[in-house]
């Protein structure tokens, strides 16, 4: 059997590997495919031990990213200009081997790096014919004419799979799903994945079921889960430790995980003689203002919607929270304060929850509340920095995401799930149902966020929406109390809690539970106005996308 070593780099293509790594343990056993050194014995010299595991195989896989070539370390050097970097001395080992087959693979839409670009124990790889492995749905095509490649190549007979492939006549995938389902659930990410490659090889997936989605997201759950375990240390040394210590480690940190820092450790920076990482700069919040040729279209939805909530009991209050990427320039995400007070939850004709009173529900601390859902020019930063992956191909979704135009509406065709990973990179969170009811109708319970009475050019519906959504900014006389647009028409909205039966309990913001998730506010294609009430409210799947499902933000004070 073909021994096989894949070498990458965390912080570039830490989630194509893992995906790669599974293909070929499907082929090839656990026992062939190797991917990380799990443990250098103490007093060992770490290269002498990672040239061993490459010396033991056959075929080098490199797997080369769009940041391979570039990535740096603490002191603002190229790491692969560092003779001990860990990939250099797996590449440069394999290279020197006249019996390993080293081959690049190209991910990320990475090209291949010039031989000028390379050190000259490494400039031999420039001139290795690359395979390039595109994302989905191109994915597992790719990966199984590389693995093709491969075993024509080393001259074999291609190998049976080493996993046992279930009898389609006799597989319930349905079944095999709600075990997915029940792994991803617990976080167990090692049988989720195992799920996944069986469900694929019984070729009984059905179609609704899309397993190269589903497997994207668990890596993507597996990314955000040890980048925030590893921040949580750097949170811990922050409280403790000496600010030396922290920078240090956040260097560290920076290293697989460029540029995210929620909590603003850079502050920890030592003031002289200390060289900033690139294109990193110290949190700061974003003026009123809009960006990227917005500014007016925002600064009038804002005015106008300052002056409705000034009009009510209570004065709007608005606040610009920092974000991670500022070099990326997200556009300005503005919040309305939402103060104190009770109201009596779903208490107007409401069909779709089973039971019409939610019960009183009092706030004794207040919270921020987006003005308006995330936009695609948002959802693109956060795409960008690799936290969350492009809407998926659900109706029009992604092409609208992709549309210049549409760069101000708001994002659809992103899963529940999707949505707490960009709301955790923000260092916010999604809505709860209670906050969302009581940012839209308020004190007084009011049927709509403007009123009592259902008008047309409020808000975004079927008939007005010219089969899409609509701008956020657009819409201002259909701001609630606290000055919120579209909560009312435009996209239905991910609220953080189970969609469960009334009375309203405690109990329903497990974010680790199963079941589906409440929606909220209607969206651009709906036609029945009972469903832009505050009150009205779905339970949809969180793994589902739909082209009429966005989300806000939410943030404690």
């Amino acid at each position: 059997m073909i021994k096989i070593f894949i070498s990458y780099r965390r912080a570039d293509s830490r989630k194509d590997a893992g995906r790669l790594y599974d293909r070929l343990v499907e082929v090839f056993g656990k026992e062939n495919v190797f991917k990380d050194v799990d443990s250098i014995p103490f007093g060992r010299d770490f290269r002498g031990v990672l040239a061993e595991a490459v010396a033991g195989c056959q075929v080098l896989l490199a797997v080369i990213g769009s940041q391979w070539l570039t990535v740096k370390d603490e002191a603002g050097n190229r790491r692969l200009d560092n003779p001990d970097d860990f990939v250099r001395i797996e590449i440069r080992t394999a290279l020197q081997r006249d019996k390993c087959l080293v081959v690049p693979v190209l991910v990320d839409g990475a090209s291949m790096p010039n031989a000028a670009a390379l050190s000259d124990d490494l400039r031999e790889l420039a001139f290795k014919n690359a395979i390039p492995v595109r994302d989905d749905p191109d994915f597992h095509g790719d990966v199984s004419r590389l693995i093709a490649s491969v075993v024509q190549e080393m001259g074999v007979v291609t190998p049976p799979p080493t996993r046992k492939v279930p009898q389609a006549n006799a597989y319930n995938v349905n079944q095999a799903i709600a075990r997915f389902y029940e792994a991803f659930g617990v976080q167990d990410w090692d049988a989720a994945r195992e799920v996944l490659s069986e469900i694929r090889a019984s070729g009984k997936a059905p179609r609704v079921f899309n397993v190269d989605g589903h497997e994207q997201e668990v890596w993507d759950a597996i990314l955000l889960y040890e980048r925030d375990q590893e921040y949580e240390v750097l949170r811990l040394m922050a409280g403790r430790g000496s600010p030396a210590q922290v920078w240090a480690g956040l260097q560290v940190f920076w290293e697989a995980y460029p540029n995210h820092d929620p909590d603003n450790l850079l502050r920890f920076k030592p003031k002289e003689n200390v060289k900033p990482k690139e294109n990193v700069e110290p949190p700061s919040s974003p003026p009123l203002s809009g960006r990227g040729g917005q500014g007016g279209e925002v600064a009038d939805a804002l005015t106008h919607a300052r002056e409705f909530a000034t009009k009510g009991k209570r004065n709007a209050d608005w606040k610009s929270f920092p974000v991670v990427f500022n070099d990326l320039k997200i556009p300005d995400m503005r919040f309305c304060l939402v103060p104190t007070g009770s109201f009596q939850m779903g208490n107007d004709k409401d069909a779709y929850n089973g039971a019409p009173d939610g019960g009183k529900q009092t706030f004794t601390q207040p919270f921020y509340f987006a003005q308006y859902p995330v936009t695609n020019a948002q959802w693109t930063v956060a795409v960008k920095a690799k936290a969350v992956s492009e809407p998926k191909e659900t109706g029009d979704a992604l092409k609208w995401y992709k549309d210049p135009q549409m760069a101000n509406a708001p994002v659809v065709g992103v899963s529940w799930h999707e949505c707490q990973k960009f709301a955790k990179w923000m260092g916010c969170r999604l809505p709860t149902e209670r906050e969302w009811e009581h940012a839209a109708r308020g004190v007084d319970g009011l049927k709509y966020p403007w009123g009592n009475d259902f008008i047309p050019d409020n808000g975004v519906y079927e008939r007005n929406s010219g089969g899409k959504p609509n701008d956020v900014f657009s819409k201002p006389s259909g701001a609630s109390w606290v000055g919120a647009l579209h909560l009312s028409g435009n996209v239905w909205e991910w609220c953080s809690s189970l969609y469960t039966a009334y009375p309203y309990a405690d109990g329903r913001e497990d974010l680790s539970a199963t079941g589906s998730r409440v929606r909220r506010g209607g969206s651009w294609n709906n036609s029945d106005i009972d469903n832009f009430r505050a009150a009205c409210r779905y339970g949809y799947n969180p793994v589902f996308t739909s082209s009429t499902t966005g989300f806000r933000l939410a943030r404690s004070q």
